[in-house]
């Protein structure tokens, strides 16, 4: 399998870790905070910038919901003019108020505008990145928006849907995590990963592979999206202010109508009422079958996908 093809840096570049560590924990925002800001200061919008951590990445997609205050070096002098760090910080206060504040809590004085992203080059990010983990128990690894930034426990390097699917797959992921195992984790570091060999393929081979792993990524997205507004409407139908829906409900899908209802009772003490509950039984059912056809359909291209980045290692 080493010999399949040259290593991944020679094909992508160097892989790097995302953005971190942070000056502050403050940087990073909720979207309620940065609609929040957005709303009462417009010209804080182009410094919110998504970022994806390590808890936000899944097989074969990303959930970026939070946002990075993007303040990249020489930001600062670019802005104010040739002024001390004390005076930028006042002036930061009368242009952007509400950054201002958002960093107050952390404000130490120097000679340096510590809110600055000093050692990092946000220019990289403005084309979709792979993404993965830099520690994980299985293969997580998916394709950035354009725009959005690799944070804190991450890795990244410029990437393509042939090159995600390459990486998903079986024969990949034996070679990562025969690497730096770590018990049952294992170390996806920048250096070690850009030692995978990617293996040679033709321009048909390579668009097969792509549009496989495009195909997978946009099923994965749907089963996410069903799974999370089939949670939130329960939360919202049925759950007090701020309940959670615990285990079994965040995986509704797994339960018949039945037990669904037990499990809201046993949950948040209220049934569905009687009126409703044939209408809910059949939404149920219809969101429970998509749920499964779903899984059905992308371990069936995965396997598809498996198969075909063996022949290609040569593993067949």
């Amino acid at each position: 399998m080493h010999a399949a093809g040259p290593p991944l840096y020679e094909i992508a570049g160097l892989p790097r870790r995302g953005v971190g560590p942070l000056a502050t924990a403050r940087l990073i925002v909720d979207k309620p905070t940065r609609d929040q800001m957005v709303i009462f200061d417009p010209q804080t919008a182009p410094l919110l910038r998504r970022i994806v951590r390590g808890a936000d990445i899944h097989p074969w997609r990303c959930d970026a919901t939070r946002y990075l205050l993007t303040l990249p070096t020489s930001w600062t002098a670019a802005t104010f003019g040739d002024v001390s760090a004390a005076q930028a910080w006042n002036l930061l206060a009368e242009r952007y108020p509400l950054i201002q504040q958002r960093l107050a809590a952390r404000h130490s004085p120097g000679p340096h505008p510590w809110w600055e992203l000093s050692t990092h080059d946000l220019t990289v990010f403005d084309q979709p990145q792979l993404i993965w983990p830099s520690s994980s128990m299985r293969p997580r690894f998916a394709l950035t928006a354009a725009g959005q930034i690799a944070g804190p426990g991450t890795c990244h390097v410029s990437g393509s849907p042939f090159l995600l699917g390459i990486l998903m797959s079986r024969p990949a992921w034996r070679m990562l995590s025969s690497y730096s195992p770590s018990g049952h984790t294992y170390r996806l570091w920048p250096a070690l990963f850009g030692q995978l060999p990617v293996p040679e393929a033709s321009e048909p081979q390579q668009a097969t592979i792509g549009a496989l792993a495009q195909r997978i990524a946009e099923l994965s997205r749907e089963r996410a999206g069903l799974e999370r507004d089939g949670t939130l409407r329960l939360l919202r139908d049925f759950a007090p202010p701020g309940a959670t829906p615990g285990p079994r409900l965040e995986r509704w899908w797994n339960l018949d109508f039945a037990a669904l209802r037990a499990e809201l009772v046993t949950r948040f003490g209220g049934d569905i009422p009687a009126r409703f509950r044939d209408t809910r039984a059949a939404e149920h059912e219809a969101a429970s079958l998509r749920h499964a056809a779903l899984n059905d359909t992308i371990a069936l291209a995965e396997e598809t996908l498996n198969s075909q980045v063996a022949v290609l290692y040569g593993v067949v």
